[in-house]
């Protein structure tokens, strides 16, 4: 029987153990860039290496909370005119669980943990750079560490709030680089909608 409990148990196990593969894969492609890229740059380089994390994080949270609170009725009404952008908007909507576990879940995720990791790989060249005269390393630690989770938490209330109110909004700028992944590269991020 295919929607019986036990399917949609073991297809909600597949679909986390997915998830947490994918999550392992990005965790591992962002962090070795960023933090050799926060050893190598100035402080002021490192930390703009944070904030650029920390973006990514809050737009993919906002991405993953407008797909669950956006209504299915304007993205049809935009892909019948044919509308850039609207018939992928509308598989986010159509997708909601998964765009939201993917953005929000997975990727706002992985960016708080990179951003984690790259403040300490900031802390350690602040200490490299400056032993003599610096601080005691746990209150530079604590600053660092709050500065990447002032923002990421800031940024993503803000951010969140936008996502509830102008959901159509964010979708449909997501849709258009979708609709430009699609058309111009390879890549199709989900399957067409039911």
């Amino acid at each position: 029987m295919a929607g019986s409990p036990n399917s949609r148990h073991r297809n909600s196990l597949r679909r986390g153990m997915a998830f947490a593969l994918l999550s392992f894969v990005l965790t591992v492609i962002i962090v070795v860039p960023s933090r050799h890229a926060t050893q190598q740059l100035s402080l002021v380089g490192g930390l703009l290496v944070i904030i650029v994390v920390v973006s990514l994080g809050v737009v993919a949270d906002m991405l993953g909370v407008a797909a669950a609170a956006a209504s299915e009725a304007p993205f049809h009404a935009m892909a019948a005119r044919k509308i850039t952008g609207a018939r992928q908007a509308l598989k986010m909507v159509q997708h909601a669980d998964r765009v939201s576990t993917l953005f929000a879940d997975v990727m706002g995720d992985v960016a708080g943990t990179v951003s984690g990791a790259a403040a300490a790989a900031v802390v350690l060249r602040f200490f490299a750079v400056a032993s003599e005269v610096a601080p005691p390393r746990t209150i530079v630690d604590a600053l660092v560490v709050a500065l990447a989770a002032s923002l990421t938490v800031g940024g993503k209330a803000a951010c969140k709030e936008l996502a509830l109110r102008r959901s159509t909004d964010v979708l449909m700028v997501a849709g258009k680089i979708m609709w430009w992944l699609e058309h111009y590269l390879p890549v199709s991020i989900l399957e067409d909608a039911d």
